[in-house]
């Protein structure tokens, strides 16, 4: 179990501020950010190499704020893997219970790990002939058979080609819970992220911008930044609003028109939202954007038109971006089976809709 309680670290000019979390035995939780933002900065406080300025961890509930790295018990994993070029896998794997003589060799261990990673081919090679997927096994075979619970590694999978990338997000799931591992992963991949992350920390700037689990994170983002950096396109400003018993109508000249916002996208927001309209922003998913096609469809609720103006077509979805009242794009993504509805090209007039129940509304600043 690893705990942190608001560290702050300090790297010349630049700080990474007040971040705490808890991540308990056969869980993940993510760091997500931008280049920059400074994630490896707060790694390197966790595994000793830079002291914080402020705060606590504490593994396994031992305070290690200021032990020595070789005191704490993390496994790490670092972006380029630091595996000895001049040994072989096995010799990399067991090199880590030789620095830590207090970790007693364990065979069954290490035999399991080998199943479980499936290097058993691989062991007497040297590294330099080993493909990156399979220098990834062996990091993770290393850092396991240190004898620590607590597993840390930064963006340890930015190189390898998509398939593979997915074929390890698969291998860490089942590592942490057959191992019993605390596992803390950084990345800037926003599809790992999810993937990975029983609970997600955005970081930007230095600063913990939004913590919540993926499914919490994707349907109530917090601010307009944390939207952004999700992908999130359709972000509406609102001009006027008026009270009602279900949630709120608003007056959207962003997308010429009235925007009704239930009360559920509201519930959790402060009172001032109706005294400071112009500080929210209501925002969708681009996958939850409903397109009609060019009829309007009859008693709808938060139905807009607006002009086609581009079409793109991914490997699963098409991407169809509308012009909508004052000149705002409006992006849609569609299942591709559903390209009739758009068989007019670009320039054609349609009809699309935002469902209540998926509209979450956003601080602007």
């Amino acid at each position: 179990m690893l705990e942190v309680e608001s560290i702050s670290v300090q790297a010349g000019p630049f700080m990474v501020r007040d971040v705490s979390l808890h991540i308990p035995a056969a869980a993940c939780h993510v760091i997500l950010g931008a280049t920059g933002s400074g994630k490896t900065v707060f790694l390197e406080s966790l595994i000793g190499l830079r002291q914080p300025v402020k705060g606590v961890i504490r593994i396994n509930g031992v305070d290690v704020t200021h032990a020595p790295v070789e005191q704490r018990g993390v496994g790490y994993v670092p972006q380029d893997l630091a595996l000895f070029s001049h040994m072989t896998a096995r010799e990399n794997i067991l090199y880590a219970q030789r620095v830590r003589k207090r970790v007693r060799r364990d065979g069954s261990l290490l035999s399991s790990l080998v199943e479980s990673l499936g290097i058993h081919h691989i062991l007497e090679r040297g590294v330099a002939h080993l493909s990156g997927g399979e220098r990834q096994r062996v990091a993770l075979a290393r850092a396991i058979f240190s004898g620590s619970r607590v597993l840390i590694l930064d963006e340890p999978l930015s190189s390898l080609h998509e398939g593979l990338r997915r074929e390890l997000w698969f291998v860490l799931r089942d590592l942490a819970q057959t191992y019993r591992l605390a596992l803390l992963v950084v990345t800037h991949d926003l599809e790992e992220a999810f993937f990975l992350g029983d609970e997600i920390t955005i970081l930007l700037g230095g600063k913990v911008c939004q913590q919540a689990p993926p499914v919490e994170l994707l349907a109530h983002p917090h601010t307009r930044e944390v939207a952004v950096f999700l992908g999130i396109r359709n972000l509406f400003p609102m001009d006027r609003f008026s009270a009602e018993t279900d949630g709120l109508l608003a007056q959207c000249d962003a997308l010429g028109g009235n925007l009704r916002v239930p009360r559920d996208a509201i519930r959790a927001l402060p009172p001032e939202l109706n005294a400071h309209p112009d500080k929210w922003l209501a925002g969708i998913h681009s996958r939850d954007v409903v397109v009609f096609g060019t009829k309007a469809p009859p008693h709808e609720f938060n139905v807009f038109s607006g002009a086609v103006t581009a079409i793109y077509h991914g490997r699963n979805m098409i991407q169809v971006m509308v012009q909508a009242g004052r000149r705002v794009p409006v992006e849609c993504s569609l299942p591709r089976h559903d390209i009739g509805l758009l068989d007019g090209g670009v320039g054609s007039i349609v009809y699309f809709g935002l469902p209540q129940e998926k509209l979450f509304l956003v601080r602007d600043r």
